[in-house]
C-alpha cells in the first residue's frame, strides 16, 4: 500500500514506512523535471521514484504530430465521402 502526498510543490510517495522523493522524466529525451526548470539528466537517479511524462518541447512535437495525424483522416475520410 502506498500513500502520495504533494509537499512544497514536489510530489513524495510513502511505501513501507519510508518517503521517497518522485521525479518526473520525459519519456521521449530523458530530460528530468527540476523546480527550475527542464534539465538533461546528469546522473543516474537514486533514491527518487520516476515518474514520466513529456517536457513542454516533446509534448509540443508529439502534439502537432498528433494533429497532423487527425488532419490527414480526416481529409482521407473527406475525400472517400465526396467520391461516393
Amino acid at each position: 500500500m502506498f500513500f502520495v502526498k504533494i509537499c512544497l510543490g514536489r510530489a513524495m510517495i510513502k511505501t513501507q514506512g519510508r518517503e521517497s522523493a518522485m521525479i518526473t522524466i520525459c519519456c521521449v529525451c530523458g530530460k528530468v523535471k527540476h523546480p527550475h526548470g527542464w534539465e538533461e539528466a546528469t546522473s543516474p537517479v537514486t533514491d527518487e521514484i520516476p515518474s514520466h511524462g513529456y517536457c513542454p518541447d516533446c509534448f509540443e512535437q508529439a502534439r502537432l504530430e498528433l494533429l497532423l495525424m487527425l488532419v490527414k483522416d480526416w481529409t482521407r475520410g473527406e475525400a472517400d465521402t465526396a467520391v461516393a
